[in-house]
């Protein structure tokens, strides 16, 4: 899709990430499409009948909204089915749906931030624009909290994309920008242990994440518990995997979850401690039935 004809396709059905299945009718025209590697064959062959579905097929979902659809369930569907592929046109969805539906809630918010990976992006630019809605729902300090891992996350995806021209001053420079000093040195070493657990270096990985969560108490469940699976997958010394479970157990202290708990139940199996394992792996398997 680089070169050749492939270019010229790639614009024409706004394909913007690879791979992408194209479901085409005898005209030529998307009624689907699929994104990513799938690891088994039935996996594929969803997507495939979503595409014979007429509540997945996009080509009829999208005529249903020209014809002025305004089910807030129907308009819901539609921007998680497009959000990815087609961010401009979910936009749009996304605009008659809070009219449709008169407010956003936190799931509204969730399901827009988690999909912006840039602050290049349309998605970006809505969030900005929406703000005076999104604070009815949330307070300032949280919106503020998304905006800024926004800004963080395209910054080290910039870094990623160009290691050449990575250093600590470069960062730390570009971070500085809408960071304190010390939340940019923070994020720094944040990138440092990705790129060393990406490269395999279990013992820069391990140092680089000891330093970030020495002072774990502003770090929100998902991080810690993060961290602590990461040990329990990487880390074989046993000082560092007591620290691990000191984050498991603040991770449970903030939001209690299926998942924290079977991270903690796994640290304590693999320290050896039977007892305190059995106990958590109960606990986890109690939340696992409740959610069902």
């Amino acid at each position: 899709m680089e070169k050749g004809e492939g270019i010229k396709l790639a614009k024409k059905y706004k394909i913007n990430s690879y791979p992408t299945y194209l479901f085409l009718n005898s005209k030529g025209e998307e009624i689907h499409r699929g994104l990513g590697s799938y690891s088994n064959e039935n996996d594929f062959i969803k997507v495939a009948k979503d595409a014979q579905d007429p509540n997945r097929n996009l080509s009829v979902l999208k005529q249903r909204f020209e014809k002025g659809e305004n089910n807030s369930d129907f308009l819901k569907n539609l921007i998680t089915l497009t959000i990815n592929i087609d961010p401009d046109f979910s936009i749009n969805v996304f605009e008659r749906y809070l009219n449709s539906k008169g407010q956003i809630d936190k799931e509204d918010i969730k399901l827009l931030t988690s999909h912006i990976i840039s602050t290049k992006s349309s998605l970006y630019n809505f969030f900005q624009e929406k703000k005076a809605i999104i604070i009815k729902a949330i307070s300032e300090e949280e919106y503020s909290a998304l905006d800024k891992k926004i800004k963080i996350n395209t910054l080290v995806k910039s870094f990623q994309q160009n290691s050449n021209k990575f250093n600590d001053d470069s960062f730390l420079a570009e971070a500085g920008k809408f960071l304190g000093r010390e939340e940019a040195e923070n994020e720094l070493l944040k990138f440092k242990a990705s790129q060393a657990l990406y490269n395999k270096d279990i013992a820069t990985y391990e140092n680089l994440t000891l330093k970030i969560f020495k002072d774990y108490s502003t770090a929100n469940y998902q991080e810690l518990n993060s961290a602590a699976w990461a040990f329990f997958e990487k880390v074989n010394t046993k000082s560092s995997l007591e620290m691990a479970i000191i984050w498991a157990q603040e991770s449970i202290k903030k939001d209690k979850n299926y998942y924290n708990t079977d991270t903690l139940a796994n640290l304590y199996k693999k320290i050896g401690d039977d007892v305190q394992a059995k106990k958590w792996e109960e606990e986890a398997s109690n939340l696992k039935l409740s959610k069902k």
